[in-house]
């Protein structure tokens, strides 16, 4: 912030003509974010991962099978196993960027198992599809920018997701089921290890809008001084309590009789 009190010419101002140069809707006061400010933001988006993983929705799934002109349906899919992941880091990229990763995590996802396939005969499937992921890093990109309020707005550029092993398989299928486990069974989870980037990092720009965007767009972008003074007067010695009548008699008392005892030879 600048501020200026100054005449010339006989006209007197009371800002810094620095200030009409700006831009309105930008930043007049810039703040600074240190790493441990990232540290800890970085244990606030562990804990709300946690909170958020566990009661996740999932979207159904549907995948056409064209070697048996067939249609998979997976649906009812919920987080069945979690576990924490190793580490969670926040930390800034320039120019604008912030970097979040989650590293070796492990998530369980359990759903019911429908369509059919053709074998000679159309044959429904049924049962209840277990999936497993293990040693999941999840890294995501984003770029701060400003939207058309002037608000801050954050924007996914880039989502990367590695997994160390995948495992899939059917239960209580019946006979069919147990053909799938059997067979199929490296296959399957081989294709679905494929198919897991896509549908986590889908649907990341909808959680992104929903859970931090929204946030954003509330933070305040102008703030009254009298506001600003109570935010610090808390926090810088400014001003201070006024001193009480018995503290000035007892001063001034002390300080008439330092005075005596001075003048006297």
């Amino acid at each position: 912030m600048l501020f200026d009190f100054s005449c010339a010419n006989g006209a007197c101002a009371d800002y810094n003509p620095v200030l009409l140069q700006g831009v309105r809707g930008y930043p007049g006061i810039r703040a600074r974010i240190n790493p441990r400010a990232f540290q800890y933001a970085s244990g606030l988006i562990a804990d709300l991962l946690n909170q958020e993983i566990k009661r996740a929705r999932i979207p159904p799934i549907t995948q056409n099978i064209p070697q048996v002109q067939g249609c998979v349906q997976i649906y009812n899919l919920y987080v069945s196993r979690y576990r924490c992941p190793q580490r969670t880091v926040l930390y800034p990229a320039p120019p604008n960027r912030l970097v979040m990763q989650v590293q070796n995590v492990d998530i369980g996802i359990t759903g019911n198992l429908g369509g059919q396939v053709v074998i000679l005969l159309p044959i429904p499937l049924s049962g209840i599809i277990q999936l497993n992921v293990h040693q999941a890093t999840i890294t995501v990109e984003l770029v701060l920018e400003r939207s058309a309020t002037g608000a801050p707005y954050a924007r996914l550029v880039s989502c990367n997701v590695q997994t160390g092993y995948t495992d899939a398989y059917i239960e209580n299928g019946g006979i069919i089921g147990d053909i799938i486990n059997s067979q199929f069974r490296q296959r399957i989870s081989s294709q679905v290890r494929e198919m897991i980037p896509g549908q986590i990092c889908g649907q990341l720009p909808s959680i992104i809008n929903e859970k931090l965007n929204s946030k954003l767009a509330q933070l305040p972008q102008a703030i009254a001084v009298t506001q600003m003074l109570s935010l610090f007067s808390g926090a810088l010695p400014l001003g201070g309590p006024s001193p009480t009548e018995q503290y000035c008699q007892t001063q001034c008392r002390a300080r008439g009789l330092a005075t005596q005892l001075t003048a006297t030879p």
